[in-house]
């Protein structure tokens, strides 16, 4: 009975996902860097505050860049449990979690993904999740974050169909030229005095 309820409330908050909280990404032509944000993060009206909020967007790496690290931070500037109040629950890039942490008892929520990131260019979701005490359009929160290019300069380990072919060729004949060298003939005397 408590995980149904547990499932209700989960569901509930879902309903209460502001429709118009945009999440967008900037990947300027210009790299190494591009930004993500949501400038307005407010509950439904008539839900009340604090509620979740669940932001997803989908973006690509242009070739030839890779992903290599990604920051995002907040600010509840009236303090905790003011409207500009935004909690991370989660954030997550292509199923990555960040880690994240509050600073000043949760004035700034801040998260972070490096060090084994590398992402290659493509496709990739970026999802936050978290809780929000804005109630409105001018009484809400907002975060940011930066995402990290590097020039794809990791070539690939496993060779090219025509460098195996050479590689095999090349063993081919060495080997033949191994077994058709002449090879002397040797003679053993057993001398018995």
């Amino acid at each position: 009975m408590k995980k149904l309820a547990i499932a209700m409330a989960g569901l509930a908050g879902l309903a209460a996902v502001p429709a118009h909280a945009a999440l967008t990404v900037n990947i300027p032509g210009s790299l190494p860097s591009g930004t993500f944000s949501n400038t307005s993060v407010f509950c439904a009206a008539g839900t009340g505050a604090p509620c979740t909020f669940v932001d997803t967007i989908t973006f690509t790496t242009p070739t030839p860049y890779n992903l290599v690290s990604a920051s995002i931070s907040t600010i509840a500037v009236g303090g905790i449990g003011s409207t500009s109040d935004i909690n991370f629950t989660s954030v997550t890039l292509n199923g990555q979690a960040f880690t994240l942490s509050s600073l000043m008892g949760g004035v700034f929520e801040v998260g972070g993904l490096s060090g084994s990131t590398f992402m290659a260019p493509g496709t990739h979701t970026l999802v936050v999740t978290g809780t929000t005490y804005g109630t409105d359009v001018g009484l809400d929160g907002s975060y940011s974050g930066t995402l990290t290019f590097a020039a794809n300069t990791v070539q690939s380990g496993v060779p090219e169909p025509s460098t195996w072919l050479s590689m095999i060729a090349g063993f081919g004949a060495l080997g033949f030229a191994m077994r058709r060298r002449s090879q002397p003939t040797r003679r053993v005397n057993f001398n018995f005095s």
